[in-house]
């Protein structure tokens, strides 16, 4: 582990130590995907429900099509 690392890993623990120990009691998630999370999320502060936190994650992506009489290829949602 470099020196940055090692600091990103003491102001995790120093600012979110629940969520970042509660985090890491979900099988498949460590040390790296739980600092991850947090980071991005700001420690979910601004995440509201869980649907949104699967969105922003990009983690259900939803088919959009456009009409019935139009048959082209259909996307998927951002």
């Amino acid at each position: 582990m470099n020196f940055l690392e090692a600091k990103l890993k003491k102001l995790i623990k120093e600012n979110y130590p629940d969520l970042y120990s509660r985090l890491q009691s979900i099988p498949r998630i460590g040390e790296s995907t739980a600092a991850f999370m947090l980071i991005l999320t700001e420690g979910f502060e601004k995440i509201e429900s869980v649907k949104q936190l699967i969105c922003y994650f990009g983690l259900s992506p939803t088919e959009k099509s456009s009409g019935s009489s139009v048959r082209g290829s259909s996307r998927i949602s951002k």
